[in-house]
């Protein structure tokens, strides 16, 4: 093992802006996705994800039918990471924070919610294939916004989610007890005299941003395995939701970084090797008694 680490330590100059991305969005998504399990809404992160990277696809599409003028460049050459930073950043995050809010603030019934996800899913699915498909690199374009791929992140990244990470962290330190009680105990906060419909459309909003700009770094197997993974093993662990929103960012941290390690010295796809072992981690947890 310990020569896995020297070999990912001596990888660090080539892969840092990688690594930092990698783990910035494991921490962010880790800690809103305890939110998504408090209300129940596990499939809103595939629903979110697939939206937006739908629009940034309808992006991508666009510029391939020479629509959007300078946004033409990026299909002019094989796709690099550096030329979806703009307007497809802002569309997948428009279209995620669209799916966010139509799935997680409303006030319909959880059935009506649940077929407006899986409509919004099989839609997104299909209508991002279809204006991809004949593109000149419309292939690599849609594996790349459908698999996790870590390798090509760069400074940009780093600083996008390593902002939202801390913004994150800023606004829960105070609100966190109150994002909770709304997430889990909606009647009682409103009793208590809380704006649970403000609280609600924060939260929703909050995972918004944080899936859109994950997909356009990370893709989509990445982005939902750290929105949810960390925080069910971290559920099953903890005895209270505040010790899950502590111990979820943390296990994603540590299991985001050894299979990084794991990845770099055995030659796989990070992203891959990230949520395989975040779902090993999620089962082991689920296999410990209860205390």
């Amino acid at each position: 093992m310990s020569g896995l680490w020297q070999d990912f330590l001596s990888s660090w100059p080539l892969f840092w802006e990688s690594y930092l991305t990698g783990l910035c969005a494991a921490a962010l998504l880790a800690l809103l996705g305890v939110f998504a399990i408090a209300r129940r809404q596990l499939f809103l992160g595939v629903v979110v994800a697939q939206c937006s990277t739908l629009g940034i696809a309808l992006v991508l599409g666009l510029a391939a039918m020479g629509i959007g003028g300078a946004a033409h460049d990026v299909l002019d050459a094989p796709v690099a990471h550096g030329h979806l930073h703009g307007l497809p950043l802002i569309a997948g995050v428009a279209f995620a924070l669209v799916a966010a809010f139509l799935t997680g603030s409303g006030r319909r019934p959880a059935e009506a919610t649940e077929a407006l996800g899986l409509w919004l899913f099989v839609v997104a699915s299909s209508a991002s294939v279809l204006l991809l498909a004949h593109g000149p690199h419309g292939l690599e374009e849609i594996q790349r916004l459908t698999f996790s791929s870590l390798i090509g992140a760069d400074a940009f990244d780093v600083v996008k989610l390593g902002g939202l990470l801390a913004a994150a962290i800023a606004l829960l330190l105070p609100l966190h007890r109150s994002l909770l009680l709304v997430a889990t105990e909606p009647e009682f906060a409103t009793a208590l005299g809380l704006r649970t419909g403000l609280l609600r459309s924060a939260i929703s909003a909050a995972q918004g941003i944080a899936i859109g700009a994950t997909i356009h770094s990370t893709g989509t197997l990445f982005c939902v395995a750290n929105l949810t993974l960390p925080g069910l093993c971290a559920r099953r662990l903890a005895r209270t939701m505040r010790g899950t929103l502590l111990l979820a960012p943390a296990l994603a941290l540590v299991g985001n970084l050894l299979a990084f390690v794991l990845a770099n010295g055995f030659d796989y796809p990070p992203g891959q090797v990230a949520a395989a072992l975040l779902a090993a981690l999620t089962l082991l947890a689920h296999a410990v008694p209860r205390r």
